[in-house]
C-alpha cells in the first residue's frame, strides 16, 4: 500500500470513477484486507521516501495503531533517528531504504543497536546493478558484488525489487531475485511487477520467501481469495 498526500496511490481508473473518496481511503482497503484474512501489509510513505516529507506520519501512526495486520513500514528510512521514530509506532518490520545498501557502516551500526529480526533491507536492482528508489538509474556496483558484501552481515530479511519493472505489471524478475538469495542466504521477498495469480503460485514454488503485491490488487488483476 503506497500512500501519497494522505491518499492511496496507484489506484485504477475503474475505482477512481466509482466513489473515489472511498477507494483512495487507506482504511477502506485495510478493512477489506482484514475481511479477506490477510495478515501482512507492506506500507510505503511515498512522500517520506521520495521527498523526505513526513506529513503522512500521523496517518501512518493511525494505520499501525488501529490495524490488526502485521505492518512493515517503508519511508526512506536511512538514519538512526528515522529508525527510532518509526519503531516507536511498534510496526512488525522497519524497512531500511535501498539507499542504505551503499552505507555499510550504517547497516552494521543498525544491526548492533536494534533487533535484527525487526529490520528488513530493501535492495533495488536495475540491469545487473544495484540502484536506489530515489534514483532508479543503476549504480556502478554489480548486484553480485553487493550480495557478497551483504552475505557477511547478519541481515535476516530482504526485499528485492527490479525497479525497471516496478508498477508496470510486467512480471517480477524471479531469476535475479533467486540468484541474490543464493548468495545472501537469508529470507528474500520479491517485489516489482507481480501481475497474476499464476505468477504468485510460481513464486510460492520457488526458493523465495514471498512476494509483495501492489498495483495488481488495485488494477483488479489478482484474486486475493484464491491465493490465501
Amino acid at each position: 500500500m503506497d500512500i501519497k498526500n494522505g491518499r492511496l496511490s496507484r489506484i485504477s481508473a475503474k475505482f477512481l470513477n466509482n466513489n473515489p473518496n472511498k477507494h483512495l481511503n487507506p482504511f477502506f482497503w485495510i478493512e477489506k484486507f482484514n475481511k479477506l484474512g490477510i495478515n501482512y501489509l507492506h506500507l510505503v510513505d511515498l512522500d517520506a521516501a521520495l521527498n523526505k516529507k513526513t506529513k503522512n506520519f500521523p496517518l501512518v501512526k493511525q494505520i499501525i495503531k488501529s490495524s490488526q495486520l502485521k505492518i512493515e513500514i517503508s519511508a526512506g528510512i536511512k538514519t538512526r533517528q528515522d529508525i527510532e521514530k518509526y519503531l516507536e509506532l511498534n510496526p512488525w518490520q522497519i524497512i531500511l531504504s535501498s539507499a542504505s545498501v551503499f552505507n555499510e557502516k550504517f547497516i552494521k551500526n543498525t544491526l548492533k543497536q536494534f533487533k535484527s529480526n525487526q529490520i528488513t533491507l530493501s535492495v533495488d536492482y536495475n540491469q545487473g546493478f544495484a540502484a536506489s528508489r530515489g534514483n532508479i538509474k543503476k549504480s556502478k556496483i554489480k548486484i553480485s558484488t553487493l550480495a557478497e558484501k551483504l552475505s557477511q552481515l547478519d541481515i535476516k530479511r530482504y526485499i528485492f525489487t527490479d525497479v525497471s519493472k516496478d508498477g508496470k505489471l510486467s512480471g517480477a524478475n524471479l531469476k535475479a531475485a533467486q540468484k541474490f538469495k543464493e548468495t545472501v542466504r537469508s529470507k528474500v521477498l520479491i517485489s516489482g511487477g507481480v501481475k497474476s495469480n499464476k505468477e504468485i503460485q510460481t513464486i510460492k514454488n520457488s526458493s523465495l520467501d514471498g512476494c509483495i503485491i501492489g498495483k495488481a490488487i488495485y488494477e483488479n488483476k489478482i484474486d486475493l481469495q484464491k491465493i490465501l
